[in-house]
């Protein structure tokens, strides 16, 4: 997962080497779909924070505790912040077609952590997808990725 932030344009690098906007670290912005995600059903379970954790460590190599503070922030930003989803647009128009897949794919591991298929939860990750500038071929495949997976 660190090939997906590489930007060098209007956004900088932090002290880890992600890219970030002038709001947002890169790894912030990832903590936001995922929660949007997790959001989807009307909360956020315990079983999907934990597979959010787990995420943010395994792919960006941060500890646990960095993890639920960044996901601590980004609950509070998306409540405050109206434009996150531009901002999230911004960084997704950049990222390879590839990394997108990936971001989908991390996504179903959070919807599916509860074994509950919510609407709500497919809903979010379609928003992902449109905010991500996906074809819905590429979504497809992402799906396919992560079933494939199992």
């Amino acid at each position: 997962m660190r090939a997906m932030f590489d930007l060098e344009d209007e956004l900088y690098r932090d002290e880890r080497g992600l890219r970030v906007t002038d709001e947002f670290s890169a790894t912030e912005l990832l903590a936001a779909l995922l929660l949007y995600v997790a959001k989807g059903d009307g909360s956020i379970s315990a079983i999907e924070s934990d597979k959010m954790i787990d995420l943010l460590s395994s792919h960006l190599g941060l500890r646990s505790a960095q993890a639920l503070e960044t996901l601590s922030k980004m609950v509070i930003a998306l409540q405050e912040d109206p434009d996150i989803a531009r901002t999230l647009r911004q960084v997704g128009e950049q990222l390879e077609p590839a990394e997108k897949r990936q971001v989908i794919t991390m996504m179903l591991e959070v919807a599916a952590a509860d074994h509950v298929q919510d609407p709500g939860e497919l809903e979010a990750i379609n928003m992902a997808a449109r905010i991500l500038n996906m074809s819905k071929a590429a979504v497809h495949d992402a799906y396919q990725l992560y079933f494939n997976s199992r």
